[in-house]
């Protein structure tokens, strides 16, 4: 089992993978995690710590903005929405504006590692390992490439990784 620690106790000058839900709670929901959320990515804006995430990540919260937004604007029951998008190609055009909130990461000082194909390959073992989904276990790959052994997360999936600190918000 990794280690779990609140967001606020993220040492100075750390080198930290942001997740998904982190930026979902910044952007999209409020939650009781939004205040620490967004507190920390105003911490990484201003250089106290080194953000880093994946496009694998950015992708994540592009699709949660368009659903969410979706929702919103068009008043749909959440497991309808993809559906709708789909069927609505002309409402996905229109929601494009929304979506510059993800533009917004590249402003918050948090540097985008790249995906290899071997991370993808290499992710596998990671899945078997600790049972984690395909983006997790990728993502977990990519930090580990990386050096990178702190993630911000929500996801109690990586308390599971032995060879990370869970910094949740």
């Amino acid at each position: 089992m990794g280690r779990v620690i609140p967001l606020t106790q993220l040492p100075s000058g750390t080198s930290v993978f942001v997740d998904a839900n982190v930026f979902i709670y910044h952007f999209i929901y409020e939650t009781t995690e939004s205040p620490s959320s967004s507190a920390f990515l105003k911490r990484l804006e201003t250089g106290e710590h080194r953000g880093y995430t994946s496009p694998i990540v950015l992708s994540e919260v592009s699709h949660r903005l368009l659903v969410f937004t979706a929702i919103q604007r068009h008043h749909l029951e959440p497991k309808n929405a993809v559906r709708f998008l789909k069927a609505h190609p002309d409402h996905v055009k229109a929601l494009s504006a929304e979506l510059e909130a993800v533009n917004e990461i590249r402003n918050m000082g948090i540097s985008v590692l790249a995906v290899e194909p071997e991370d993808i390959f290499l992710s596998l073992t990671h899945q078997q390992r600790f049972g984690l989904m395909n983006n997790d276990s990728a993502n977990l790959q990519i930090m580990l490439r990386n050096g990178i052994f702190n993630l911000a997360t929500n996801d109690s999936d990586f308390e599971r990784v032995d060879a990370i600190t869970v910094y949740k918000p």
